[in-house]
């Protein structure tokens, strides 16, 4: 037996055990087309090894029925192969199954019977070389065949090439090894059919031992048929959690698909980049990445323009003797999570804010409303006795009293009302365009006895075109609180300022006054239901501390703000906007 014959022998036996191997995984994906591919090539093998010895036509006949045996199925079973290692089974249908084996069966029945020479034309021998080969004319399935399997061919090595462009790791290295041992056949191929082979031999069925030696390397290094690592990789790419895999060195080597969804920079070309090179495009991993323990921390990422909260986890990954072979970086997504806990932070807040405003209420009732109305009661009495005995002038001063003492009260009630109804978002806007200065002058007007009473003086300087968008009452309500405060804390013969400027969208209005002004520790307590400030004014005047807190509210329904500058001795300036209207 000649050495050619000996190798093929070998390149069989080879492609033979592989397919029983093969065939002991009834389990595995693509383990029935595997093993019958396996079988095809070495039943090619085997028939060329011994037609490669024969010394005569008959002898090679046989033996070529034997090659063809095996060659007529290889182009279906390579196809079926490539759609089953690269997940595209669903194109496995009855239609796609019936084509493929309709071509293959006909050229197995053309080449057997060589039916109106449709396979052979002018069968012979040559005997030129040193073996006796068959020599023949091509016929017209002849052709249609080696079209059918450079077709399987390029169907199944375009494949593998998508299946190496759009994997990470494991799975990529399989895709290489199945496009290498599809493309060393057809290389051989593309030379016997130039006239480049030695002798003029067919070398295609030397090429099996390098195609089984691939599978062998694709099976026992890299597992292409054992079920539980397809199995696990496949998990791996369908969990819920990112995974990014990194070496020793805190490079890149691996990451799932939920891993790219969260940072789109993942991709195969990261693979064995430096982490720092994500973090330069994540800044907010810095910090994790970085740390000289390792630990979990939240981790912020905008996806599809929404702001997304996982958790991020660095594990690292020891080898049984200790050694460092590399980190997991785990990322669970916790936004619904922390969704809730806002919502219960507001809602506690909320609930707080509730607290202080039943506390603040009661606080009211309790003190502020309650020594008012003993007040008034007392100053009644006093005036009933007064007219019992005549005295006119002690009634008028009494009555004085009584009527500023109501009167205060009355604005009391009036906030309470109108501050407990804001809390319980009974109070709805009633737009309309209202003149700042009209109302400045309408509200000074019914403040008139009380800053007269002081001796303090109120100027305006509004221009009169000035004008907002506003809830009347509301507004009202505002400049009553600010002007009684400022005419409270104001010195005799000072005066208090009033003034109003436009600023792109908002008017600004301010109320200055020159008396005690309010300390810089004091400043933040003014709006802060949970601080409960209060102060006397120049005349001893008593406060609830409940008026700022209205106006706050009121000016912030408005989509305004309010602010206060000050300084103990010289005075403050109370500042609040609204939106401007032409």
């Amino acid at each position: 037996m000649n050495p050619y014959s000996i190798v093929l022998l070998l390149t069989a036996t080879i492609n033979l055990v592989l397919a029983i191997f093969t065939l002991r995984q009834p389990s595995s994906r693509g383990a029935s087309e595997l093993c019958l591919l396996l079988l095809a090539l070495a039943l090619y093998s085997f028939g060329y090894a011994f037609e490669l010895n024969s010394s005569d036509l008959q002898n090679i006949l046989f033996w070529l029925k034997i090659e063809y045996t095996g060659i007529s199925f290889l182009p279906a079973l390579l196809i079926l192969l490539a759609f089953r290692f690269t997940d595209r089974e669903h194109y496995i249908t009855t239609g796609i199954l019936v084509l493929l084996l309709f071509f293959s069966s006909v050229t197995l029945i053309l080449h057997h019977t060589n039916i109106s020479q449709l396979f052979y034309r002018d069968f012979r021998t040559d005997s030129d070389g040193i073996f006796m080969l068959a020599a023949f004319s091509k016929g017209v399935w002849y052709w249609v065949h080696q079209i059918y399997a450079n077709t399987a061919l390029l169907i199944s090595c375009i494949l593998y090439a998508l299946m190496a462009k759009q994997s990470i790791g494991i799975k990529r290295t399989r895709a290489f090894v199945l496009l290498i041992a599809s493309i060393i056949p057809w290389g051989f191929y593309l030379l016997y059919l130039t006239g480049m082979s030695p002798e003029n031999l067919d070398i295609v069925p030397f090429s099996f031992s390098f195609v089984g030696i691939l599978y062998v390397l694709g099976i026992f290094r890299f597992q292409l048929l054992d079920f539980f690592p397809i199995a696990l990789e496949d998990v791996f790419e369908s969990m819920s959690s990112g995974v990014i895999i990194l070496d020793s060195k805190k490079r890149v080597a691996g990451f799932n698909r939920k891993a790219a969804s969260i940072f789109p920079a993942l991709s195969g070309e990261m693979t064995g980049v430096p982490v720092q090179q994500l973090q330069l495009m994540y800044p907010l991993l810095s910090d994790l990445f970085q740390a000289k323990e390792l630990t979990g921390a939240e981790v912020d990422i905008m996806q599809d323009n929404k702001p997304k909260h996982y958790y991020a986890n660095i594990n690292p990954v020891i080898k049984r003797k200790g050694k460092l072979l590399g980190y997991t970086v785990i990322l669970n997504e916790i936004t619904a999570n922390k969704k809730k806990e806002i919502e219960f932070i507001e809602k506690e807040k909320n609930l707080k804010k509730q607290n202080l405003t039943k506390d603040k209420l009661l606080t009211i009732i309790a003190h502020d409303l309650r020594n008012p109305f003993h007040i008034i009661i007392n100053l009644s009495r006093i005036i009933l006795k007064q007219s019992e005995k005549g005295d006119l002038k002690g009634i008028s001063r009494t009555a004085k009293i009584l009527h500023d003492t109501s009167r205060t009260t009355f604005n009391l009630l009036q906030n309470l009302l109108e501050w407990s109804m804001i809390q319980k978002e009974g109070l709805r806007l009633q737009l309309k365009p209202l003149k700042i200065k009209e109302l400045v002058v309408n509200e000074v007007q019914e403040l008139r006895h009380i800053y007269e009473q002081k001796f303090v003086t109120i100027k305006t300087k509004i221009p009169a075109r000035l004008s907002v968008q506003a809830d009347e009452q509301m507004i009202k309500t505002v400049l009553r609180n600010i002007i009684m405060n400022a005419i409270k804390y104001s010195y005799p013969d000072h005066p208090v300022v009033i003034s109003a400027k436009d600023s792109e969208d908002f008017v600004i209005v301010e109320i200055t006054d020159q008396g005690t002004g309010i300390a810089k520790e004091e400043l933040s307590n003014l709006f802060n239901i949970d601080k409960n400030f209060t102060k006397k004014g120049t005349a001893s005047e008593a406060g609830s501390g409940l008026g700022l807190l209205l106006c706050k509210e009121l000016i912030q329904l408005h989509g305004g703000t309010i602010a206060v500058k000050s300084m103990p001795g010289k005075g403050s300036t109370f500042s609040f906007t609204l939106p401007y209207r032409s």
